[in-house]
């Protein structure tokens, strides 16, 4: 099945003193991007103002002091990823807070946007007249303001889904309990080669940082993970049978991904085999869902934000 990008307009663009061709609805689709991540940021610096919420925590006691402990990153507060998951954050922790946690959110938005165009189908586009554009309605989502309050590094992950198979792993790795169930979606050849830059990168990761595994382990110990907003499908279901039937669940879809070379499906059978999603995290795989299915991206965004008003009103 062709991506739109492949089968749209073109768009002539000047970059670097060279003309670059673009499709047309990934232009406006990561315009879109942009403009609604300015404007959660915008949203984040009232609040953070108001002092009423706290707003991107992570970002201030970790992500942004990439600069401090980028040799020592287990010394980082709450920093339980792979250490080269530093390296875009680097120069990132130069520019003063709030302008650092904006070019996030602009990759993060641009990233999701680029992504629902890129893994949508043209027949159920065209189809789609009378509904909002994917991207707004992923993006204007209440899970969209949970994620640019709560802003993470899931956008690393987003990228990993944008590059070549070939390059995602170090990528997806940054954070593996989001998306590395992409990589079922691959060809053996790429799958091949995929693990090989993996094994490179976790060598000279090794070279670089010593024993970093064991760092991690002790890291995780360390800092509580926030299990009461556990959105992993194994935490939902009930005890004792959550594990397994979430494992089975996982199992049927990876099948699927794997026969149909399906990146969605791959995504949503990865999600069944890890302890811990965080809400937050949700953005990624409703954005697949909703560049599939658009009525049903559109009917939960509806269904989440008459929640939030009436939680609103009932407070």
């Amino acid at each position: 099945m062709q991506s739109p990008i492949a089968t749209s307009p073109q768009t002539e663009l000047r970059l670097f003193g060279r003309q670059v061709t673009v499709p047309r609805p990934l232009v406006r689709a990561v315009a879109l991007g942009l403009l609604i991540g300015l404007g959660w940021w915008i949203v984040g610096l009232v609040l953070r103002a108001t002092q009423d919420f706290f707003v991107w925590g992570d970002q201030l006691w970790t992500f942004t002091l990439a600069d401090v402990g980028f040799l020592t990153p287990y010394d980082l507060p709450g920093f339980v990823n792979t250490p080269w998951t530093l390296i875009p954050l680097l120069p990132l922790s130069y520019l003063p807070f709030e302008l650092a946690v904006l070019a996030q959110m602009l990759i993060y938005y641009g990233a999701l946007a680029a992504i629902i165009v890129k893994f949508g189908r043209p027949s159920r586009a065209a189809k789609r007249r009378w509904l909002p554009h994917p991207v707004v309605i992923v993006l204007a989502s209440p899970l969209a303001l949970d994620a640019a309050l709560n802003l993470n590094i899931d956008w690393i992950v987003c990228l990993g889904l944008l590059v070549p198979p070939l390059w995602s792993g170090p990528f997806l790795l940054a954070k593996p309990q989001l998306a590395t169930g992409y990589i079922l979606s691959f060809s053996r050849r790429d799958l091949v080669r995929w693990l090989i830059v993996v094994l490179i990168t976790g060598i000279i990761s090794l070279l670089i940082w010593g024993p970093w595994p064991l760092d991690l382990l002790e890291s995780f110990q360390r800092y509580e993970v926030a299990w009461g907003i556990n959105m992993a499908p194994m935490a939902l279901l009930p005890a004792p049978i959550g594990v397994p039937v979430s494992i089975g669940i996982g199992v049927l879809l990876a099948v699927f991904a794997v026969r149909r070379r399906d990146a969605l499906l791959g995504v949503l059978a990865g999600l069944f085999f890890v302890p811990y999603v965080a809400s937050y995290s949700l953005l990624l795989p409703f954005a697949l869902i909703t560049a599939r299915l658009p009525r049903v991206g559109l009917l939960v965004t509806v269904s989440l934000w008459l929640i939030v008003a009436v939680l609103a009103v009932s407070l």
